[in-house]
């Protein structure tokens, strides 16, 4: 009866230590996925991205936007961050933008402009 409990305890012991050595998940990165909402994880936007709406950049989230990213951004919407930004800078995630790459914002016009 010892013998088995004694087992059982010197088990969980090894159990125990080998599950601190499994990784934890690591969060869920995303490319040009968010066109409007909130992001939650770690998403990367390059290329061409297009918004329909506003986004947020939660907190402990990350919003990369790479060197040569152009955002077409509708009249009265906007990107709010309380998670990180990384724009055009190796530093922080992105590809370095250069006066040849830069990263574009481009608002478009209001649909009435005398309104």
């Amino acid at each position: 009866m010892r013998t088995a409990k004694s087992l059982s305890l010197v088990m969980l012991m090894i159990l125990s230590t080998l599950a601190v050595l499994i990784p934890a998940v690591p969060s869920a990165m995303a490319q040009n996925e968010t066109s409007a909402g909130e992001i939650t994880g770690t998403e990367t936007w390059t290329g061409s991205h297009s918004l329909t709406g506003d986004v947020k950049v939660a907190g402990g989230a990350t919003l990369i936007i790479n060197a040569g990213t152009t955002i077409q951004i509708p009249n009265g919407t906007f990107i709010e961050v309380e998670g990180s930004l990384c724009a055009g800078s190796s530093t922080c995630g992105a590809t370095q933008a250069s006066t040849g790459s830069p990263v574009r914002l481009i608002w478009n016009n209001p649909a009435n402009a005398s309104a």
